[in-house]
């Protein structure tokens, strides 16, 4: 992907807004997300990189695999790098913005890697109308968190329903905490690290605003409970403050 520039950098909460909108993934935040997610989640470049390196373990010859909430397709060219060349890989994210760049940024990895790699679908789509093939390896990267509460568990059933035995959930997720101190305390070193980036005072209180009851977060004993009520054994593989990145696998029966 193309090197952050100044015009990518994100100034989409630096001046004050009379009324502050919903949050939603549109050509403003498309244009600045590659700055905007490196910025405000810690450790996403590791995520990528953990992407990549458990495709190469997991991902098996002659079935699908999928980035769920493509974004610009950071997670899908993780992805198109290190699976074999006879998977057949689906990118899907319900924003038309955020999938016309996905677009342009998969034609370009296409034209800088040999062409014997495997192939790159691009769908822009609600998850719930997706039908999910026989998967080896689905990515969630900081999706799930956006979907209506009420239609996760239905959706990991419908993901765990889709692996082979052996396949596995990569999910990267926004927590909170069963003790609000704790939960409070995450908060306060969140909006800390997010100083640190470069983020305003006024830029991380609208943008918290804007994402009111449009990022809901679960605690890690939901997300644990979902997994193993759709068969699923699941591992913390990476934790930077609230963010996690957690692994969940369908395991051989028997």
């Amino acid at each position: 992907m193309a090197t952050t520039t100044h015009q990518d950098a994100d100034r989409v909460y630096a001046d004050e807004h009379p009324v502050v909108m919903p949050f939603r993934f549109d050509e403003t935040v498309a244009q600045v997300f590659t700055n905007m997610i490196s910025r405000s989640v810690p450790g996403y470049d590791t995520t990528l990189s953990l992407i990549n390196s458990t495709a190469a373990l997991y991902a098996l010859p002659d079935t699908y695999c999928y980035d769920l909430g493509c974004s610009l397709g950071a997670a899908t060219i993780a992805l198109a790098d290190s699976i074999p060349d006879s998977c057949h890989l689906v990118a899907v994210d319900n924003s038309a913005a955020m999938i016309d760049r996905c677009s342009k940024n998969i034609n370009d990895y296409r034209q800088e890697v040999d062409a014997a790699c495997a192939t790159i679908e691009i769908i822009e789509a609600d998850l719930n109308e997706v039908r999910f093939e026989r998967a080896s390896i689905i990515v969630m990267n900081y999706t799930l968190q956006f979907i209506p509460p009420e239609q996760r568990d239905h959706l990991i059933a419908r993901l765990a329903d889709a692996l082979v035995e052996g396949g596995c959930l990569v999910i990267s997720e926004k927590v909170h905490f069963d003790d609000p101190a704790t939960t409070e305390h995450m908060r306060q070193l969140h909006e800390s690290y997010k100083r640190q980036q470069g983020y305003s005072e006024l830029e991380i209180a609208q943008k918290r605003t804007a994402l009111e009851n449009v990022l809901v977060t679960d605690t890690m004993d939901t997300h644990n409970r979902r997994f193993r009520a759709a068969g699923l054994t699941s591992s913390v593989i990476s934790r930077q403050l609230n963010f996690v990145t957690l692994l969940a696998r369908k395991l051989a029966s028997g």
